[in-house]
């Protein structure tokens, strides 16, 4: 535990070092950096507060989780150029588009289930986020739609020709292997409640990592053979 005098220096400090960097790496990360940065201060620091803005406050959060740091990725690793003189440098921004849809969609459908998961402190605190405002019921059905968007549309993509890499078989096998996990946690969540999403949250902390780590090794061989 640190002050909050020695919080604000760390907080400058580190941001003086990773702006620099990005800047050194070039000006367009520099500047999706500093939108992000700009997002993250704004999400719960008067006078923007868009934690207290119910639907622009998942916009922001599916932006500055999902959409910005896909970018910035893709920045990074020199995928995205400004010189439209190749054919396929348009349609690399079209997948690079593509993909940035369903991000964002499933970072305002985690959004959601944070925000539900808070509504009865945020009530008493006053902080009028989507859940507090259109309720937890709503909140609920339009984080299953979300998510329901998010899985189909890589199908989606599939079927109308949108993608270069035939990656629908291995897409359904997750899907198929997820399906059980997320109709058990979409049970558990239509009785939403403190205790409910706070148990969630506890099996998501001891399974989460190993999740994740299958996820990536899952990745890895998927594209190794795809290549």
């Amino acid at each position: 535990m640190v002050s909050q005098h020695t919080a604000l220096m760390l907080f400058f400090a580190f941001t003086v070092i990773g702006l620099t960097i990005a800047y050194l790496m070039g000006l367009s990360i520099f500047l999706l950096l500093l939108l992000l940065l700009f997002l993250g201060i704004g999400y719960s620091t008067p006078p923007l507060s868009f934690k207290n803005r119910p639907i622009i406050d998942l916009i922001i959060c599916g932006i500055g989780s999902g959409v910005l740091p896909f970018l910035i990725g893709l920045q990074t690793a020199s995928q995205l150029t400004l010189d439209f003189e190749f054919p396929w440098i348009v349609r690399r921004y079209q997948d690079a588009m593509l993909t940035t849809i369903p991000l964002f969609l499933i970072q305002a459908a985690g959004q959601l289930f944070q925000v539900i998961g808070d509504h009865q402190a945020d009530a008493t605190a006053g902080i009028n986020t989507f859940a507090v405002k259109y309720g937890e019921k709503n909140s609920l059905r339009l984080a299953s739609i979300l998510i329901s968007l998010t899985l189909s549309l890589p199908i989606i993509y599939e079927l109308l020709n949108l993608s270069l890499t035939p990656y629908l078989n291995w897409y359904l096998v997750t899907v198929v292997v997820a399906m059980p996990f997320l109709i058990y946690v979409l049970h558990k969540l239509r009785g939403a409640s403190e205790v409910t999403f706070k148990r969630l949250r506890q099996a998501s902390n001891r399974v989460g990592g190993v999740i994740l780590l299958l996820l990536f090794v899952y990745l890895v061989t998927v594209r190794f053979l795809l290549s």
